[in-house]
């Protein structure tokens, strides 16, 4: 979350490269102390691959729409920005005062297990996000 992705291509051949690169850190299957992001990337490919969409167009489409969501999807930057219905990520920064992350992608988390990201820096964010 330190990157500002600028489009939803972008943003996907980011995260596709990355869960290509992935090391297996922990046996399959059983809890690990450590987060690898490749647990939640390698299942995004792979529902890509088995069905021709994109992971973001699958969700929109089979979870939120079917849960009746009709509102819910992954929106880019320039839309989250102008659409007033859209929720926005707040963060909270040095000194506890808290800020709209995608408003004010300069900022990053105070939190050491965060520490400097932002989580409106990818509002197209990967399976993870």
């Amino acid at each position: 979350m330190h990157r500002v992705f600028r489009s939803r291509d972008e943003v996907h051949a980011y995260y596709q490269r990355r869960g290509r690169q992935v090391k297996l850190v922990g046996v399959p299957g059983t809890p690990t102390t450590t987060h690898a992001e490749g647990e939640v990337t390698i299942p995004a490919l792979i529902v890509e691959a088995v069905t021709g969409q994109t992971y973001w167009d699958y969700v929109e489409e089979n979870i939120f729409r079917r849960c009746g969501m009709t509102g819910a999807g992954f929106f880019t930057r320039p839309r989250w920005l102008t659409d007033p219905h859209l929720a926005h990520p707040y963060m909270t920064v040095a000194g506890g005062g808290h800020v709209d992350a995608v408003r004010h992608l300069d900022q990053g988390s105070p939190y050491p297990y965060i520490l400097g990201k932002n989580p409106g820096a990818a509002p197209e964010d990967g399976a993870g996000g």
